[in-house]
């Protein structure tokens, strides 16, 4: 379980598979990458990500895997 994006996003550089929890109201600022060969699987229980001024919270590339459940953006 994570309290914040910056939790998040220090995780997924270090990791090459994530499975996160994550819940209450994120503002995301820039979009969370998921590299070539990284897998990050993200839940939420009611969580609500805010983009701000970007549309795209998530960028993956190459051969990343993201699998989202239970999340809801603004």
């Amino acid at each position: 379980s994570f309290g914040s994006i910056a939790e998040l996003r220090a995780a997924l550089a270090t990791s090459s598979t994530l499975d996160a929890t994550i819940s209450g109201y994120h503002t995301v600022g820039s979009p969370l990458v998921v590299s070539d060969g990284k897998t990050l699987v993200l839940r939420g229980h009611g969580a609500i990500l805010d983009g701000q001024t970007t549309n795209r919270l998530f960028l993956v590339q190459g051969g990343g895997t993201l699998e989202l459940d239970g999340l809801s953006s603004l």
